[in-house]
Formats: structure tokens, C-alpha cells, sequence
């Protein structure tokens, strides 16, 4: 059996096609990654993705983040092969980046 969370971004893009993606609060890549893989599987439409994250462990107080890790830099080597555009940064700043596109 599939994985029910990979089948629901599949069919998502098989329907809508997306062109820009954004993903508000990144982790270390597991949703944005797919969402890559998914707009290269379903070829005939091209999907610029786009993520927004601190990648630090500040102001959260999940017990899961490892101190020793740089997710700024570890996030990219877990998809190598799509191209993304991570920006560091806070969600609630105003503008936290330039506009993307219009």
C-alpha cells in the first residue's frame, strides 16, 4: 500500500498543476522534496517551489530538534537533485522576503 500523505500531493498536482509552490515553515524538506518529485513525475507542467523557515530550533519548544545540526544546510542535501529556493527567515515579518513573483 502507498503512502496515503505521497498519493494526496500526487493527485493534488495531477489536478491543479501548480506553477509556484511556497512552504511556510520548511523542517528539513520532507513535504517540499516531494512536492519537487511530484511536479517532475507529472511532466508537461513546470512548478517553481519555494520555502520560508527559520531553520533553527528558536521559539519553538518541540523536543525533537537537534542542537548540533545546521538545517539551513542540511535541508538541501535531502533533496540534491530538485531545485528549490529555501529563504531563512520569520513567516510573520512584514515583508520576511522580497516578492517572489506577481
Amino acid at each position: 500500500m502507498k503512502n496515503p500523505f505521497h498519493v494526496m500531493w500526487y493527485l493534488l498536482f495531477q489536478e491543479f498543476k501548480p506553477a509556484n509552490f511556497l512552504e511556510i515553515g520548511v523542517f528539513r524538506g520532507q513535504t517540499i522534496s516531494l512536492v519537487a518529485l511530484c511536479a517532475r513525475t507529472l511532466k508537461g507542467f513546470p512548478c517553481q517551489t519555494f520555502g520560508i523557515s527559520p531553520f533553527v530550533p528558536a521559539g519553538d519548544a518541540a523536543p525533537f530538534y537537534r542542537k548540533d545540526l545546521d538545517y539551513y544546510a542540511d535541508t538541501p542535501r535531502e533533496f540534491r537533485s530538485f531545485s528549490s529556493c529555501l529563504i531563512p527567515g520569520w513567516s510573520e515579518l512584514t515583508p520576511p522576503i522580497p516578492p517572489l513573483w506577481s
